[in-house]
C-alpha cells in the first residue's frame, strides 16, 4: 500500500545516469511509490548535458539554479532560474549547461 513519505534531499545519494555528460540525479520518489509519477533533482556541471532523447513519460522541468539551453524538437530555448518546461510524451528534448555555474532542476515524470 502506498503511503505518505517525508523525503530529505540531503540524505539521498547522487547517481550518474547512462548517456548524461557531467550530470547526476537523485530520485526523490519513484512511480512504484506513487500513483504513476516520479520526481528527480538533477544537476549538470558546466559544459555538461543531457543529450536529446525521447521517452514515453511526459516530463516537467523547473530550474532551481543556473542556466542552460533547452532543446525541444527542432527548437532551442534559453532556460534560467524559475523557468518551467513541459515535454509531452515522445517529444525529443535535452538540456545543456550554458552557464558558468552548476545547473540544477527538478524533473517530474508522469
Amino acid at each position: 500500500m502506498k503511503g505518505a513519505k517525508l523525503i530529505l534531499e540531503e540524505q539521498l545519494q547522487w547517481a550518474s545516469v547512462d548517456g548524461f555528460q557531467k550530470a547526476i540525479s537523485k530520485q526523490l520518489v519513484g512511480n512504484n511509490e506513487t500513483s504513476g509519477f516520479s520526481v528527480f533533482i538533477e544537476q549538470i556541471e558546466t559544459e555538461g548535458r543531457v543529450p536529446v532523447h525521447a521517452h514515453e513519460e511526459e516530463s516537467f522541468y523547473y530550474i532551481l539554479e543556473g542556466e542552460g539551453m533547452i532543446s525541444l524538437c527542432d527548437k532551442t530555448f534559453h532556460g534560467c532560474l524559475g523557468c518551467a518546461v513541459y515535454v509531452p510524451s515522445w517529444f525529443d528534448h535535452g538540456i545543456t549547461n550554458s552557464g558558468s555555474s552548476t545547473l540544477k532542476y527538478i524533473e517530474f515524470k508522469i
